[in-house]
């Protein structure tokens, strides 16, 4: 819950203070979120948002080297 708060879906970012405006450029809904929006909205292109494209995967590339370097098969 606590993401979905911070990743701009509720309020936008820019009316965060400054701490949480920066804690949010870890929180991958923010990169989601903004994507969404300008794309629904705007008529966005890809090339256009390519760093929030590149963010996500980023995140992505991070957290399944995680999943798959924690993970023990149970015999």
């Amino acid at each position: 819950m606590t993401f979905m708060l911070m990743s701009g879906l509720l309020t936008p970012v820019d009316s965060m203070p400054v701490w949480a405006q920066r804690f949010t450029l870890i929180l991958p809904p923010r990169y989601y979120v903004e994507i969404l929006r300008s794309v629904y909205l705007k008529g966005t292109t890809i090339a256009e948002l390519w760093t929030n494209y590149a963010a996500l995967g980023i995140f992505a590339i991070i957290f399944n080297t995680l999943a798959a370097l924690t993970y023990k098969k149970q015999a």
